[in-house]
């Protein structure tokens, strides 16, 4: 749906549905295929951060809002989300996307700093190390980006939908 403003159209996010049509809307939503998009969505972005991160040479936090963004819309649209449990998902995924890019980031400084294959790193590190390796490493700043994506996530999670009482109010 869209609006006249100003001399320009403007996509109306808002949708209005009867129950009938919302009840519709319910059945043909696609779980395992926001699962499998979303996930696959989060690892793309942790990557990305990381890659962003060996380029830079600086762990940029903003990347946390756009992992929300991309996680949040590849559920919605993947799993033609229309009810908040996608939402959920998309906020879950968008945490562990950030945890994942920061790990990995981790990895491409040691990495570069060290002078040691990042694929020997990741091959030859103990993971029962990995909460004492992200703990020492966390900032407060990270606790700011992640709720951001997590918030993120959640919005474009899924497509809110307006109940209208009959279909033609």
């Amino acid at each position: 749906m869209t609006a006249e403003r100003n001399g320009k159209k403007e996509e109306d996010k808002t949708v209005y549905a009867t129950s009938d049509e919302y009840e519709q809307m319910k059945l043909r939503q696609r779980l395992p295929l926001a699962i499998t998009a979303g996930f696959a969505a989060a690892v793309g972005c942790a990557v990305l951060w990381a890659l962003i991160t060996a380029a830079t040479h600086v762990q940029i936090g903003y990347m946390a809002i756009v992992v929300g963004l991309a996680v949040g819309y590849t559920v919605r649209v993947a799993g033609r989300a229309v009810q908040p449990s996608f939402g959920i998902l998309a906020a879950g995924l968008s945490l562990f996307s950030c945890l994942l890019g920061n790990f990995l980031s981790i990895f491409v400084y040691v990495a570069a700093t060290e002078g040691i294959p990042f694929w020997s790193l990741l091959s030859e590190f103990d993971y029962a190390q990995t909460p004492q390796l992200m703990t020492e490493t966390f900032s407060v700043m990270d606790l700011l980006f992640y709720v951001l994506a997590i918030i993120e996530g959640y919005k474009l999670g899924y497509k809110r939908i307006v109940i209208r009482n009959s279909p033609l109010a």
